[in-house]
């Protein structure tokens, strides 16, 4: 059930700087409209606030896997502000689930949602025989990289719902394109002032609207008839996903809605006022870094936004190591005091050579440069589980590229002795990657798909199993991994689709590799092929 929940006749509440985590369903809820509980639809949760909360991990073990972090479902006039939501099934969520109900008056409004895995902030009714929401507000959030499993739910989601008000967001995301999703039983909402930002640029990024999925920025734009005062542009956040204030010369500064006028009482994350400058900022945060006061959140403010002069740029002391600003005696500040990425505890460049980890898992031998940088070689694996006897893994890949359409099945079988532990636990916390590498000129590896852990992954008899209809991650729709003892380990892997992106020609030898962010590997090498032809490759393992 619910981690926490007000049901019913619940009235002038305060919900506040609680911690809740790693629960098997929502989070935080406030519901409506369940008649066995109060069979008066006007008694619902109403009239309160759900304030400055941490949530992290609330994902359902049914149902698909739909829990939110703070869930309004059937509430009235709440309001949900300056909370930190991530790595949920869904981030914020307002609905209606009960037929004739409709949430209405919710306000959520300066929060922190990201990383979550299916959508950072949804509302609406999940079905025309569901409830509404109407008359709501969702202003001044920062959506960050969701949609992590890559399902198409998009940062911000909006189901059966009308008259709202969407504004002063900021929705950006780190992977991926798809930014919106607005189903197409959704009635009339206003949607306006927001800051979306996506990787490749306006013209890459995807908005689904009422069915149709638009491609750029502007196509969307037209298409709607929304986002006419918004802009596409890189947020300028200071280190996300661990640092998501705005850095003092973001775009969003300054460019929120003229008309918007804060509530009394509300402020910006870190309690700092909501508005400091000509407007209000665009975001959960308001940079007051500059101004000569000392507000909430800051350890200094010298009235400039100079760094280096004893106050820098984000109201930190100069020469703070750790502050991500760089002043002498200092040659590199990443934001941390941690030894082994290259810029050492005391922000000086890790000598050259030593080891590191690039975030990429289809690199090999992550070594920093010496000037406070880690890269790794794109290139297979050195030291990798293989099988055990010849031939005993199949890579077969076709590639039909009329149709943007291809297939790729790789069997692992007969494997190197694997304990199962080796395989982390993928439903929660370990990625994986499948890495394929060529021995041609081509940018290495030829075929890339990164699994992130979570709801898509369950554990199975001595290991794991991934299904993803979808295969939006990368064409991947099935894996399962077994340990065993030598010769019985295996592996199996199937991909397909417009995402599995695959090479038309293959140079022998090929490496195919599954390694996961625990620095396992499992792999084969194929020096001969049974076939290898345009658009089909079918090969044992050496």
């Amino acid at each position: 059930s619910e981690a926490l929940v007000l049901n019913g006749n619940v009235e002038r509440f305060e919900v506040t700087n609680n911690t809740v985590h790693d629960v098997n369903n929502i989070g935080i809820d406030f519901i409506g409209g369940e008649r066995d509980i109060q069979p008066d639809p006007q008694r619902v949760a109403r009239d309160g606030a759900c304030r400055g909360n941490r949530v992290y991990r609330a994902r359902s073990r049914y149902g698909g896997g739909f829990a939110a972090g703070i869930y309004v479902d059937g509430g009235k006039n709440i309001i949900v502000e300056r909370n930190a939501v991530s790595e949920c099934d869904l981030g914020i969520e307002v609905g209606a689930e009960n037929q004739g109900v409709a949430a209405t008056g919710i306000v959520a409004r300066d929060n922190l949602v990201f990383r979550n895995d299916k959508a950072g902030m949804a509302f609406g009714g999940y079905a025309a025989s569901a409830g509404r929401v109407r008359d709501s507000v969702f202003e001044n959030n920062t959506l960050y990289d969701n949609d992590t499993l890559g399902l198409g739910y998009g940062e911000l989601w909006i189901q059966w719902a009308e008259n709202n008000s969407v504004r002063n967001n900021i929705v950006a995301k780190d992977s991926g394109s798809l930014l919106l999703l607005v189903e197409p039983g959704a009635g009339d909402n206003t949607i306006d002032f927001d800051l979306w930002h996506a990787p490749g640029g306006a013209g890459a990024a995807a908005f689904a609207w009422r069915g149709t999925e638009y491609a750029g920025f502007e196509a969307y734009r037209a298409a709607s008839g929304m986002d006419a005062n918004s802009l596409f542009a890189d947020p300028r956040l200071v280190a996300p996903p661990l640092d998501l204030h705005l850095r003092s010369h973001s775009p969003a500064r300054d460019a929120g809605d003229p008309a918007f006028a804060p509530a009394p009482g509300e402020a910006d994350l870190d309690g700092a006022p909501r508005v400091a400058g000509s407007r209000v900022d665009l975001g959960a945060d308001e940079i007051t870094c500059g101004n000569g006061t000392l507000d909430p959140g800051e350890a200094c403010d010298d009235g400039n936004l100079s760094d280096c002069d004893g106050c820098d740029s984000n109201c930190t002391p100069s020469a703070t190591c750790g502050n991500y600003i760089v002043c002498p005696p200092e040659q590199c500040d990443d934001g941390n005091r941690n030894a082994g990425d290259c810029c050492s505890p005391s922000c000086t460049f890790e000598p050259p050579g030593g080891t590191c980890d690039d975030g990429d898992l289809c690199t090999a031998q992550d070594r920093c440069d010496g000037s406070g940088h880690c890269a790794g070689l794109a290139a297979p694996e050195p030291i990798c589980r293989s099988p055990v006897a010849p031939g005993a893994s199949v890579l077969v890949a076709r590639n039909r590229p009329a149709d943007a359409r291809g297939a790729l099945s790789w069997r692992w079988l007969k494997g190197a002795a694997t304990d199962p532990s080796a395989f982390g636990n993928p439903t929660a916390t370990t990625r994986y990657a499948l890495c394929v590498f060529d021995s041609s000129a081509a940018p290495q590896p030829v075929v890339r798909a990164e699994l992130p852990a979570g709801s898509l992954w369950q554990a199975a008899r001595s290991g794991f199993r991934y299904g993803n209809r979808s295969g939006s991650a990368g064409g991947v729709r099935r894996v399962a991994v077994r340990a065993g003892e030598p010769g019985q380990a295996r592996i199996r892997l199937a991909a397909r689709g417009a995402q599995l992106v695959l090479p038309t020609s293959w140079t022998l030898p090929v490496t195919a590799q599954l390694k996961n962010d625990g620095a396992e590997c499992w792999g084969a090498t194929y020096s001969e092929a049974v076939r290898n032809e345009p658009g089909l490759l079918r090969a044992r393992s050496d």
